[in-house]
């Protein structure tokens, strides 16, 4: 016979971890529209979706490049040319470390598109860069974390930095825009089109657009924020 199970099985705050992700997430969101850093939801990303919606229905190409900015492992460049006749085809796959000869290199990519500029493929074939993570949700989820363990979780915001998450290289990657905007010879204030960084969060669960619609949900319980499945 199975004995009763002992101990804790669920965050010591969830509320207070709901309560912090849903006050962190709008400034960090301004923050990134800052940055040129845009979310699936802005109107600028909404308007570039159909602006690349009306391209491939008058049977144009268009190239879509991914970056991982830095801060985890394994960042570097990818380039997909998509049309309507022949759907998405893989043009390159670039990973930093495969340059920098460091295993899950988290640094910012910039010999992957260095060798992305020598293939001659220019920022004005790119229609859009696109981000691995909902960066904004990203730091609304680990400021949860943090705060539904308190006081030990409070040692996630100032863990040294790792292969798997560095928060100067991160901070340096926000900087995705402007540095694009120099590498290719143009750089500006106002958003453009094949400067700005449109983030997809496909890559992870905890930051999938859809966790956004549990929040105000779970503060109104007081229950943990749980990424769907």
């Amino acid at each position: 016979m199975a004995k009763a199970s002992a101990g804790r099985f669920k965050p010591r705050y969830p509320w207070l971890g709901a309560l912090g992700a849903l006050l962190i997430l709008p400034l960090a969101e301004r923050y990134c529209r800052y940055k040129q850093i845009y979310c699936s939801r802005c109107p600028f990303a909404v308007k570039r979706r159909h602006e690349l919606s009306a391209l491939l229905a008058r049977g144009e190409t268009a190239y879509l490049a991914g970056i991982g900015i830095g801060g985890f492992h394994n960042s570097g460049v990818a380039v997909v040319e998509v049309s309507r006749d022949a759907g998405a085809r893989m043009i390159c796959n670039k990973e930093e470390e495969r340059f920098s000869g460091r295993r899950h290199a988290n640094r910012w990519p910039e010999a992957a598109l260095t060798a992305l500029t020598g293939m001659g493929i220019g920022s004005e074939r790119i229609f859009a860069w696109l981000g691995t993570f909902d960066y904004p949700l990203l730091a609304s989820n680990g400021l949860r974390a943090a705060l539904e363990e308190l006081p030990s979780g409070w040692r996630l915001l100032t863990q040294d930095p790792n292969s798997g998450f560095d928060r100067d290289k991160f901070q340096e990657g926000l900087q995705a825009a402007s540095r694009l905007g120099r590498l290719f010879g143009s750089c500006t204030d106002r958003p453009r089109p094949d400067r700005a960084l449109l983030v997809i969060a496909r890559s992870s669960n905890a930051c999938n657009p859809h966790t956004r619609d549990l929040i105000n949900e779970r503060v109104k319980y007081r229950e943990p924020i749980r990424p769907r499945r």
